[in-house]
């Protein structure tokens, strides 16, 4: 498996080619976001620190009730 960073803003000009080569990665199943849903304001603080100490790239969502 191989890991890539894609940086909209350093090549904002090619943001909508980029955006269909992931939607088609996406679709075809060859890309899987990883993302990672925790509950609640209280642990916001250990639930941004934990995308540092993993190594892993991913995708953090705090739900609010």
């Amino acid at each position: 498996m191989t890991s890539e960073l894609w940086v909209v803003d350093s090549f904002y000009h090619e943001r909508l080619e980029a955006e269909d080569k992931l939607a088609v990665l996406l679709e075809s199943g060859r890309l899987k976001p990883v993302c990672n849903v925790y509950e609640g304001f209280e642990m916001l603080p250990a639930d941004l620190a934990s995308l540092y100490q993993s190594g892993r790239a991913r995708k953090l969502q705090v739900r609010f009730a």
